[in-house]
């Protein structure tokens, strides 16, 4: 017998944001800003208050060597005029090493959970790789938010679609 909630638990969920990005040591994309795309936190009569910023990776690295990253969020009012990055990981000048050593296909995630309520109405996530070899390691992300905690639920009757 199986058991179907009458409850949808995703109805309150919509992912928004999405950036995508590889690298190669040293390389194409290697320390090279990639900009998620912009959010508009207002549905109809209402606002997305909060989001759950996702990270993941797959890299290879050799014997001592490292991946890292920064990540920053920016605000608007007007999807034009951006406020001074803000980091969720990573600071100024340095990176946050996630992955170190000799593998093969390493995967990874990292989360962070943002309030938006005082925030302004668009933001965008900005992911920057960062591999410590000098060749041959790779890498390759992807990044989004999981927006939730609208004042009008539920959020995934105003699906956007977004292509790329």
């Amino acid at each position: 017998m199986s058991y179907a909630s009458k409850i949808d638990a995703f109805a309150n969920v919509r992912l928004a944001g999405i950036g995508l990005g590889s690298a190669v040591a040293a390389g194409t994309g290697d320390t090279t800003q990639v900009v998620g795309n912009v959010v508009n936190r207002q549905i109809e009569q209402g606002f997305v208050d909060s989001a759950l910023v996702v990270l993941d990776w797959k890299t290879s690295l050799t014997a001592d060597k490292t991946l890292g990253f920064k990540v920053t969020i920016e605000y608007s009012t007007n999807n034009s005029t951006w406020s001074t990055p803000e980091f969720l990981f990573g600071a100024t000048g340095s990176y946050e090493t996630v992955e170190t050593g000799a593998d093969t296909n390493k995967y990874g995630q990292w989360t962070y959970r943002l309030q938006l309520s005082p925030e302004e109405q668009y933001f965008r996530i900005s992911v920057t790789p960062d591999l410590s070899h000098t060749g041959t390691d790779t890498a390759v992300f992807s990044f989004g938010a999981l927006l939730g905690g609208s004042t009008v639920n539920p959020i995934s009757q105003y699906d956007t679609v977004v292509t790329y």
